[in-house]
């Protein structure tokens, strides 16, 4: 059968394997591999092969077929150091929570029209001082991110600013100001500068 083939070129694809884990799915429907055939396969392969027999409908198969990969899992080097917790970039990470916090009291006003970016991040022992720009498509769109009083965005800059500063581990005072951008989501620059597109 076809996805025998795929199985024995994987097995012996000599690519310095030592084991490899075939999960066969559908097992409440496909007949079970008896152990002449799981045998034979154990004659012919480069490597050790282990069997999972799974069923995506009822879960059933799944601790098993995670059990066997985190048996063959080594570990590895770091890939970063270990004081640090993602590789995310700042600035992002920042605007993504002032974003958050401003969409939760908008969202039915200005659903998809709003974007932020953080211009400047001036750090200081035990504080940031971080300069971000609240991005709007209309008009009428800037009035309601402010809100009566200023009330809509000081609630959010709070907000955020508690979260992120538990998040970094140093005091983040956030300074923010709306600006209208007409089309701003078909603005190669600005989207870049979001983390939504590749800079040109």
């Amino acid at each position: 059968m076809e996805d025998e083939g795929w199985m024995q070129r994987i097995a012996n694809s000599g690519r310095g394997f030592e084991s490899i884990v075939f999960c066969l799915n559908k097992r409440d429907q496909s007949p079970f591999f008896g152990e002449d055939y799981k045998r034979r396969w154990r004659e012919i392969s480069n490597c050790a092969v282990q069997w999972v027999e799974a069923s995506a409908t009822s879960s059933g198969g799944a601790d098993a077929l995670k059990d066997a990969l985190f048996c063959m899992a080594q570990p590895g080097e770091r890939l970063f150091p270990e004081d640090v917790v993602s590789d995310y970039p700042r600035r992002l990470a920042i605007a993504d929570a002032v974003r958050e916090k401003l969409m939760r009291r908008v969202y039915q006003e200005v659903p998809h029209e709003m974007g932020v970016v953080v211009r400047d991040i001036r750090e200081s022992p035990g504080a940031w001082n971080v300069t971000g720009e609240v991005i709007v498509n209309r008009d009428g769109q800037k009035g309601i991110v402010i809100g009566k009083g200023a009330s809509t965005i000081k609630a959010a800059r709070k907000s955020a600013e508690r979260e992120l500063s538990e998040a970094f581990g140093v005091k983040v005072h956030l300074e923010l100001h709306v600006k209208v951008v007409r089309n701003w989501m078909k603005n190669p620059a600005i989207l870049a500068e979001m983390g939504l597109a590749v800079s040109q």
